[in-house]
């Protein structure tokens, strides 16, 4: 307290972070060229190259750079252009009678 005026830990004063900016970049590289790309894969990558570090530092590496999971990329349910189609399909087939498996 005497030192900082705070109760607070200082910045800086907890354990170093595994994730380097060389993890960083490899790992920000690997998810542009594909974004599909699973932890498993990353920590393969990582540990062929010397790096030794976890699957959840992994997840939390790949998640503090901003990539995040949404699902399916191409749901019906995103495009704009597929509501239409559907409303079309709908409205013609309007009497028709469900085919149900």
């Amino acid at each position: 307290y005497r030192q900082t005026n705070s109760i607070c830990r200082r910045s800086g004063s907890g354990r170093p972070s595994k994730i380097t900016a060389e993890v960083k970049a490899i790992v920000e590289e690997e998810m542009r060229k594909d974004d599909e790309t699973t932890a498993h894969q990353l920590h393969r990558l990582l540990l062929s190259r010397g790096y030794r570090i976890s699957l959840h530092t992994i997840l939390c590496c790949r998640t503090s750079l901003g990539w995040t999971f949404r699902g399916s990329v191409y749901s019906q349910l995103i495009h704009d252009v597929n509501k239409v189609k559907r409303l079309a399909w709908a409205t013609v087939n309007l009497g028709e009678p469900l085919m149900t498996s």
